[in-house]
């Protein structure tokens, strides 16, 4: 039970961030149909992924399942970051462009929304596993 979460969560990581183009990310929370994309990406991965841990029919189910809901997390929380991000401004610090731009910026904010949104796929996911097993 253990690999399957550790595979599943992979699955996630490939499906959401490695497979995403930057135009993507940029604008899935300005255009609903961006977003249908991320999402169409992000099920059909974890779909073809469950392939290795159950039946087509329920690895079909668990891309679907989980697309729906990720479509439904990702329409709130990308919005709500993309707000967020509106108020970030650099440091008005002396030598300041010897910092890297992590150091201008406070980015706790974003970071703690970005963790909330990732919470909120695992949850999914982990409700959604029983389907496979």
């Amino acid at each position: 039970m253990f690999l399957t979460i550790i595979f599943v969560l992979a699955l996630h990581l490939i499906a959401d961030f490695i497979l995403q183009p930057n135009w993507i990310q940029t604008y899935k929370s300005r255009n609903n149909l961006v977003l249908l994309l991320h999402v169409v990406i992000y099920a059909y991965v974890l779909a073809i992924g469950a392939l290795f841990l159950g039946t087509w029919q329920n690895a079909i189910l668990f891309g679907l399942a989980n697309g729906a809901l990720h479509y439904m997390v990702d329409f709130v929380t990308s919005r709500i970051i993309t707000w967020q991000a509106k108020k970030l401004q650099l440091s008005d610090e002396a030598n300041v462009e010897e910092k890297p731009l992590f150091e201008r910026l406070n980015l706790y904010s974003l970071s703690v929304l970005l963790g909330v949104d990732q919470l909120l796929h695992q949850v999914c996911l982990m409700l959604t596993l029983p389907i496979l097993l």
